[in-house]
């Protein structure tokens, strides 16, 4: 297995789960001249994009065009856009390409929320005051009182869209492509 990785927490990542590296043999590239120096780059099977390695296009077009083995490529994010302006990749119609679809929503969504909250409840301006050593009151708005259109209503927006009905009582409007795809269960 080849890993490709853009990210510094990565090794963190990686002696805080050795269990799920130990049984495969798998090498580690940050780079295109640490890929390119592997002496047996075409013998893996899988390669997994650890947060969409900017290098990762030239290794996948490389392994679709050179290699005999690989089968399966997956990426660490919710999206593929990063993988398919990889032509060569992208037409070779033996290799499986998965993501990490719906992994990351709650914790996006608990973000979004954050967001709603610290300007609703001008969080800014409280913190200058307690610099300042200041009280001073300030009108604050409800989330709940709020309607919010997400654009993009996938995993991602359907788990904020559930935090603000859920948590706060807001009104979500969801805009997706395919609307047939979603049903008022979700939330």
């Amino acid at each position: 297995m080849l890993v490709a990785v853009n990210h510094a927490d990565f090794d963190a990542y990686f002696a805080r789960h050795p269990e799920a590296w130990g049984a495969y043999h798998h090498d580690q590239v940050r780079n295109i001249a640490e890929y390119e120096q592997l002496a047996d780059k075409y013998q893996f099977d899988a390669v997994i994009v650890y947060h969409g390695a900017q290098f990762s296009q030239a290794v996948l077009n490389d392994q679709a065009v050179n290699s005999k083995r690989i089968k399966w490529v997956h990426g660490c994010t919710a999206g593929i856009d990063n993988y398919l302006m990889a032509r060569d990749f992208v037409n070779a119609d033996h290799i499986a390409l998965t993501n990490s679809r719906g992994l990351f929503s709650r914790a996006l969504a608990e973000f979004v929320a954050l967001g709603m909250l610290f300007y609703t409840k001008r969080l800014r301006q409280f913190m200058q005051h307690q610099s300042d050593k200041e009280w001073k009151p300030h009108f604050v708005e409800m989330v709940g009182d709020k309607t919010v259109a997400i654009v993009g209503f996938g995993d991602i927006g359907a788990a904020c869209g559930k935090v603000l009905i859920n948590g706060f009582g807001a009104r979500v409007i969801g805009v997706k492509k395919r609307p047939d795809v979603f049903s008022a269960e979700d939330l």
